[in-house]
């Protein structure tokens, strides 16, 4: 039994939602508030191709600017891009973590992905390392009114690691490098 393709719950603006949202600290083996200040998304469609783009605010002084455009089921990785830093390039915040092995630069990319349609209101990004590694996947979820996301970020050795809780915005969508 397959399931009609309906993409358009996802379609639109995404602001983190901080109250709900947690990484898990390695070191402390304990789930701790998210550490960015914030994070905006957009995702489009036109039909299975899907397009994203990203605004993560490490810090006040701090903003990385992404996106990447693939199809669902395609055998190619698309990369995910760096399109802009705004603030220091050598923070902290940039440099390799327990997700990213390589420090993060403007025209590098993040990873590569794949994203797998499952139902109108799941679905999953696989990602792997610019060396060709497995990275995570990320699992995103829709609540029924389509007003709400959580997405849970497995790393390649199974351990799960960010839950990250988004509200839908209704307003005018950002401008995108």
């Amino acid at each position: 039994m397959s399931t009609p393709f309906d993409t358009s719950g996802f379609d639109g603006v995404w602001h983190m939602y901080l109250p709900d949202s947690k990484v898990f600290d390695p070191i402390t083996g304990e789930w701790v508030p998210e550490p960015i200040k914030s994070q905006v998304s957009e995702v489009r469609h036109e039909g299975d191709l899907m397009t994203f783009h990203g605004r993560i605010d490490h810090a006040e002084d701090l903003s990385m600017y992404l996106r990447y455009t693939c199809r669902y089921g395609a055998d190619e990785w698309a990369p995910y891009e760096i399109v802009r830093i705004e603030g220091d390039p050598e923070h902290e915040s940039l440099r390799p973590n327990h997700f990213r092995k390589h420090h993060a630069r403007v025209g590098g990319v993040m990873g590569y992905v794949k994203q797998v349609y499952v139902d109108p209101r799941t679905r999953v990004r696989i990602t792997r390392h610019p060396t060709g590694e497995a990275q995570y996947v990320l699992m995103v979820r829709l609540s029924e009114d389509l007003e709400r996301s959580v997405a849970k970020v497995i790393a390649a050795e199974g351990d799960a690691g960010i839950e990250k809780h988004s509200i839908k915005y209704h307003g005018p969508g950002p401008e995108w490098p």
